[in-house]
């Protein structure tokens, strides 16, 4: 039965609208009415089954629009936003580079350097004046023009000809990787998770929150204190303590807002404001920056056999790059040595680590609870 019945919405298709006008025009005048094909009446008959045919689909297309298994584009982000999960925006890729020149050049908004490797462009998004000599150098930050992750390895943003009066622009650290949208699907499937997520206020799901609904956010860690007293961590009783690395500080704010529950206090040094979307209360929100601690890394291959490829070096490297560190994580020889040693041809090495440049030790670097390992290919040295 065509209709919306209790087994959803199924549109009427045209032979039935067919079916259904001969059968009235029979009710209306007489038996003897001739509905063939070729006849004068179906030929006047048939434009308008298929007008009542699109009506059909188009209403289908609107029940559609509010089931997110068939709903797509806007229609699918307006059903996450009647339900307070909207899509995950995809983050430009970004890098903080260094200006130097004479006082008072200017380096116009939209001025573009190519990544010598890949020719990726990045730009600026507004216009910067050289200060005097002595302040110099200008960090300026600028952004890729592409979606998505786009690499740009510490000294490689070099090519394009230069502003007039300044001499040099270089990226002293690699790029922060951006993301993509999400797609309808991948949205579909996070969304039950985000779902979920929202009936909860554990400190699991507040994590979760974090990670999954806010854009460029790359490590977050929550306390909590469930007790009537200050715990060891000072956090005051019946408190949570939210450390983030990345993500805009409202989008943290307004994640914060809807997952924390009623009567938590939020601690951390990063204070906003969540307004809430149902009333529009307004209420304090804090949670804390995670302390980055740069790590320098320092490997000599002392000895290799002809399995050692001509990107050896390059592959140790990435493969340090690639290592994950959470929040709190100490630094350790063996993880740092695995990933060393997935190199083929390496007979003998040495490998030292530790938070000032040139290190000469391998003994495990304790990371507090509040601060994060960060690695990038400047502090990175390999040798064979």
């Amino acid at each position: 039965m065509a209709g919306l019945t209790s087994a959803g919405f199924e549109a009427k298709r045209l032979s039935e609208i067919l079916t259904s006008i001969k059968a009235r025009l029979g009710s209306s005048f007489g038996s003897g009415v001739d509905t063939n094909t070729d006849t004068v009446v179906m030929q006047f008959i048939n434009p308008i089954a298929l007008e009542i045919e699109e009506s059909w689909q188009g209403t289908e297309t609107v029940y559609d629009m509010f089931n997110p298994a068939n709903a797509e584009g806007v229609p699918l982000d307006n059903i996450g936003a009647f339900t307070l999960t909207p899509r995950v925006e995809g983050a430009k890729s970004t890098v903080t580079v260094d200006c130097y020149g004479t006082a008072g050049s200017t380096i116009p908004q939209y001025f573009q350097r190519a990544v010598e490797t890949t020719g990726e462009i990045f730009q600026t998004l507004a216009a910067h004046t050289l200060p005097v000599v002595g302040s110099q150098p200008l960090q300026i930050t600028m952004e890729a023009l592409s979606d998505g992750p786009v690499q740009c390895i510490a000294g490689t943003l070099n090519q394009g000809t230069l502003p007039s009066g300044v001499t040099s622009m270089t990226n002293e650290t690699d790029a922060t990787l951006g993301s993509y949208d999400e797609t309808d699907e991948t949205y579909r499937i996070n969304r039950k998770a985000r779902l979920a997520q929202i009936a909860a206020a554990t400190t699991v799901s507040i994590k979760a929150a974090l990670l999954s609904n806010v854009s460029g956010i790359t490590a977050i860690k929550v306390f909590e204190n469930d007790t009537d007293e200050t715990d060891s961590n000072s956090l005051p009783p019946h408190s949570i303590h939210c450390l983030c690395s990345g993500g805009a500080d409202q989008d943290i704010w307004d994640v914060i807002g809807v997952k924390k529950g009623a009567g938590t206090y939020t601690k951390g040094s990063e204070v906003g404001t969540f307004e809430d979307p149902t009333d529009g209360q307004t209420f304090p929100i804090r949670f804390s920056r995670v302390s980055s601690i740069s790590m320098y890394v320092d490997v000599v291959i002392t000895s290799k056999d002809s399995n050692y490829p001509a990107t050896g070096d390059a592959d140790i490297e990435a493969a340090i790059l690639a290592l994950t560190w959470e929040v709190g994580d100490d630094v350790t020889l063996p993880k740092l040595q695995a990933a060393v040693t997935a190199t083929p041809g390496i007979v003998t090495y040495t490998l030292y680590f530790a938070t000032t440049a040139t290190p000469l030790v391998d003994a495990t670097v304790v990371i507090a609870d509040t601060e994060q390992a960060v690695f990038d290919s400047t502090r990175i040295s390999v040798t064979s």
